[in-house]
């Protein structure tokens, strides 16, 4: 069944392709009787399966379809669906690899005017900014957490303070600035194109609202080495930033800086000492 509803070309040579795989014909599997009437059925229910994870892309990335416009992104839609059928019950899972497919599926860059190479190379970094917000919507975040106030710069100079980072939270790192662009293409507006510049981008969910927000590279590289540790994890162990003898320089900018990632909801104060009693 999967391999005529989601096979490629139309229904005779999907139909002859499962039955050499699986040795069945369509009418030992569906029903009895064999005929038009049937074909006319399967060939219908194919093609609204179809529309139904097309349907899914649109609703998982609506800034790359508002780029790209409807009719160009079901095209992309379409053949990504061939080449990756879905796996799984699940339709969250079937845009997944779609980022992936964008970036590996696009011409060679060196092969193209260097004029096109936005074009080229916008699309999977919005699908991948999509992508990551689609799956902090659906992950454990911190709603359970114990509400406390964002700790002061004064608390977090305590040597037992300790950070735990969101389950949710998605570091990138994007090849444009990409938040504000996309919000604008979800709006309805035409935004022209970001100029090309590397961003690193937090998303997380806080109070059950998906938030994106720009970070500083030297952020950035605090939360991912907080994600490996995958504990809560005392200020003062934290690495120091490439380039600075010791991680005192990185120390002053997280104390002033910690608070406000704890009221984004970036990640929690566990510990402070005496401080938090």
């Amino acid at each position: 069944m999967a391999a005529v509803l989601a096979g490629r070309g139309d229904l005779r040579q999907k139909r002859a392709r499962a039955q050499r795989a699986h040795g069945l014909d369509v009418g030992q599997v569906l029903i009895a009787r064999q005929g038009p009437a049937v074909e006319r059925r399967l060939d219908v229910y194919a093609a609204g399966y179809a529309l139904r994870l097309v349907a899914c892309l649109t609703e998982d990335y609506p800034a790359l379809c508002a780029l790209w416009g409807q009719p160009l992104f079901e095209t992309f839609a379409r053949a990504y669906i061939l080449d990756h059928p879905p796996a799984t019950r699940s339709l969250f899972d079937v845009g997944r690899a779609f980022p992936g497919y964008l970036e590996r599926t696009r011409p060679p860059l060196e092969q193209v005017p260097a004029e096109q190479h936005d074009a080229l190379v916008l699309p999977a970094q919005i699908a991948r900014l999509e992508r990551a917000s689609s799956e902090v919507a659906r992950a454990p975040g911190i709603e359970g957490w114990a509400l406390t106030p964002a700790p002061s710069p004064l608390e977090l100079l305590c040597a037992a303070a300790r950070v735990e980072v969101s389950p949710c939270l998605r570091v990138l790192e994007l090849d444009y600035p990409l938040i504000d662009f996309c919000a604008a293409l979800e709006r309805g507006e035409s935004p022209p194109p970001p100029a090309r510049e590397p961003s690193w981008v937090a998303v997380t969910r806080a109070r059950w609202q998906v938030s994106r927000w720009l970070l500083q590279p030297w952020q950035a590289r605090f939360l991912r080495w907080c994600q490996s540790e995958r504990r809560p994890v005392a200020l003062h162990d934290c690495p120091g930033a490439p380039g600075e003898a010791d991680a005192s320089g990185l120390l002053a900018r997280l104390w002033l800086w910690l608070p406000a990632a704890v009221d984004a909801g970036l990640l929690r104060l566990t510990e402070a000492g005496d401080l938090r009693g």
